[in-house]
């Protein structure tokens, strides 16, 4: 919610420098002589649009309906009707909202050009609407520089975002709270039918424990008893001795292949230890050669 609220304020932010630079590049707060710089560009028209001004039948003088002033296309800077006097050179005054078009005009057609001019400059040109109240227009007191007008609808947005925030983030405490008491609700009873369930599974384990033991004890195991007596079936006695001549042929087989083994293993040693002296004398043979 904070990161939202941060974009939302630089979003307003930027819309605020949008409108302001709407028809030329004007900064209010920009140095202490409030033009020059690339801020209001470097000559000529630069950060000036022209495009927006109104016709005003002469070809020296056009009207920019955004700020209320004249612009002198031959000294390259605005005229105030209200101030009479005239701007520095590219420099921008403030849009005044509330200020009236000069001379009644409506808004349609041609605006009439500017009556008796002062050719001087302004003074502390900066304060466009500190003047115009000392001047006692009519209107002034009620007007309002673009930037507060645009400051004051922020302040009022702000304001208006904080209550719904406030109402927002009180409504979610209230969810949390009543999702939190669910949530501990549903647990207990989980716990409990956990409970449950482990005493019924014990209480079938000893019951099946009990039934063991007494099936164990119905059942009595037959005791073991060896008998000395001699074999008397003909038939188990063949099949006693068929037994003991069997195992008997294994045993000899088996002793039979240790012997063989065993022959073998000495032939074969007796044949690499051969090799090896003949490998030891042919070595004696080639050192005495040389």
């Amino acid at each position: 919610m904070r990161n939202s609220f941060f974009r939302w304020t630089a979003a307003t932010a930027s819309a605020v420098a949008a409108l302001t630079l709407a028809s030329c590049a004007y900064d209010p707060y920009y140095a202490s002589s409030g033009y020059g710089g690339g801020g209001y560009g470097s000559g000529g028209y630069g950060g000036i649009d022209t495009t927006v001004f109104v016709s005003t039948g002469s070809s020296r003088w056009g009207y920019d309906p955004y700020r209320s002033c004249y612009y002198d296309y031959g000294r390259n800077c605005y005229y105030d009707p209200y101030l009479c006097g005239y701007y520095p050179v590219n420099y921008c005054p403030p849009r005044i909202t509330g200020c009236p078009h000069p001379y009644g005009w409506s808004g349609s057609g041609h605006c009439p050009p500017p009556r008796d001019v002062n050719y001087g400059t302004l003074s502390n040109y900066q304060y466009r609407l500190d003047q115009l109240r000392e001047r006692n227009y009519a209107w002034a007191a009620e007007a309002r520089e673009r930037r507060e007008a645009n400051q004051e609808a922020y302040r009022g947005n702000l304001a208006s975002n904080q209550n719904a925030y406030r109402n927002n983030l009180a409504q979610n405490q209230a969810n949390f709270r009543v999702n939190q008491e669910e949530n501990a609700e549903r647990i207990r009873q989980n716990q409990e039918e956990y409970r449950q369930r482990l005493q019924q599974n014990q209480q079938e384990f000893k019951d099946r424990l009990e039934q063991n033991r007494a099936r164990q004890q119905q059942v009595q195991p037959t005791p073991y008893t060896r008998s000395n007596s001699p074999i008397s079936n003909p038939g188990q006695h063949n099949a006693f001795q068929a037994q003991r001549e069997a195992s008997a042929s294994r045993q000899q087989e088996f002793a039979a292949k240790q012997q063989e083994n065993r022959a073998r293993a000495a032939e074969a040693t007796s044949q690499r230890q051969a090799a090896w002296q003949q490998k030891v004398q042919e070595l004696k043979d080639k050192r005495g050669g040389h």
